[in-house]
């Protein structure tokens, strides 16, 4: 092997790091099931866990959320190392979020129906969680061939186009009138206006590119390639001339909420079009608005030296401490799709470096169950004798390994 040959040699690192560290990665993703407060509802996961809280100290935030392509992530887990727990993990992860209440709703209100609850702590059925639910779905219904899932993907996807505004973009939430007794926290939507709205949406949902095209592809249903089209059509014209995407978009017209961009969101985006595209390789608006977000994102990895949460040329005063690149390759898995798609090496020359560095910053604390296997976040600086430990969280870990075992 030639050491100029980079590709190979990307390959060769991660190749090396995987063998040895993803035993670890894959028990703290079982653990993390295991880790739940107290509660008698189904016990589907959490969202985030931080560490690096000075008055709240070590502690669970959101916990319980349906976010279901952890259950992609368990099964690519299982193949791996075939490791019947992580199947497991899957399958249980899914009965939970088949809860009709807590999970996929399946009751009075029309508009909720197929809506997946968001935190459980929280209160809403959401559209940026419930558009991972069909291709996850799909997926373990292949493994089990329990249709139940099947089901599942379809009623997720009836309340998907039902959401779907004139300008190709889809309503944020649905509100059950009897949220006040569900709402285990007493979050009060009337104090927080903006949280949920009829008029925006974060710019994640372009992750429902995947949604829509695995369920064209299992249904024949017309109707879905029809919503996949005008969502690509209505984020390309959100999109800026660097190829980003702003971070909340207007549900009518093409005029962006906020011109912040998160990268955080975007990467939720790439890695559902590049799937899209994967699966649909002919809708030439899907490829152009795919190739040019990921050129973006690229340049921004490159200049930063890892996967930034934000745009590092549009800093949030409000975000000082986690508005820089994140030690997660939340991205990798889109960025190995497109050279699936396009044969162009360097995209998976750029996933492999992202992986290189998640990898290189998985936490190694046998002493320390909690945090053993986690791939942080990010790793904030010192701050003089005390130690801050590494914030962890759900969706980077398990993102992060969908990408790994791509």
């Amino acid at each position: 092997m030639k050491i100029s040959d980079s590709g190979h040699l990307g390959e060769e690192i991660v190749a090396g790091l995987k063998a040895k560290l993803l035993p670890r990665i894959a028990q703290w993703s079982l653990r993390t099931r295991n880790a739940l407060p107290e509660s008698p509802l189904p016990q589907s996961g959490y969202r985030d866990l931080y560490f690096d809280d000075p008055e709240r100290g070590s502690h669970w935030d959101h916990p319980r959320s349906n976010s279901a392509e952890r259950i992609s992530a368990y099964l690519a887990l299982s193949r791996a190392l075939a490791d019947d727990a992580c199947r497991e993990a899957a399958v249980g992860y899914a009965d939970a979020m088949l809860d009709p209440v807590y999970g996929i709703y399946r009751g009075p209100e029309a508009d909720c129906v197929g809506q997946v609850w968001y935190w459980r702590d929280m209160s809403s059925y959401m559209t940026n969680y419930t558009m991972r639910v069909p291709p996850a779905m799909f997926e373990l219904f292949d493994e089990t061939g329990d249709r139940r899932y099947f089901d599942a993907a379809l009623l997720s996807g009836e309340a998907l186009l039902r959401c779907q505004r004139e300008n190709g973009m889809l309503k944020e939430y649905g509100l059950p009138a009897n949220y006040r007794e569900l709402n285990l926290s007493g979050f009060d939507y009337a104090a927080h206006p903006d949280y949920c709205t009829d008029y925006k949406i974060n710019s994640r949902i372009g992750y429902a590119t995947f949604a829509f095209a695995e369920l064209s592809h299992r249904t024949g249903d017309d109707r879905y390639q029809l919503a996949l089209e005008r969502l690509v059509s209505g984020l390309r014209k959100f999109q800026n001339p660097d190829g980003s995407i702003p971070s909340d978009l207007a549900l009518k017209g093409y005029k962006p909420i906020t011109p912040l961009v998160k990268n955080h969101f975007q990467g939720y985006v790439l890695n559902g079009c590049a799937a899209a595209l994967k699966r649909m390789p002919d809708l030439q608006e899907l490829r152009e608005f795919t190739l040019d977000l990921a050129a973006h994102l690229v340049r921004q990895q490159r200049r930063s030296g890892g996967c930034p949460y934000g745009n590092i040329d549009s800093v949030s005063p409000d975000e000082p401490g986690i508005w820089k690149s994140t030690t997660a390759a939340d991205t990798a898995l889109g960025l190995k799709i497109l050279h699936e798609v396009t044969g162009e090496p360097f995209w998976r020359e750029q996933a492999n470096r992202l992986l290189t560095g998640a990898l290189l910053n998985v936490v190694q604390t046998p002493e320390q169950p909690d945090w053993d296997g986690a791939i942080p976040i990010w790793i904030p600086a010192d701050s003089g004798n005390t130690r801050i430990v590494p914030a962890l969280g759900g969706y980077f870990h398990f993102s992060t390994v969908l990408g790994l075992l791509r």
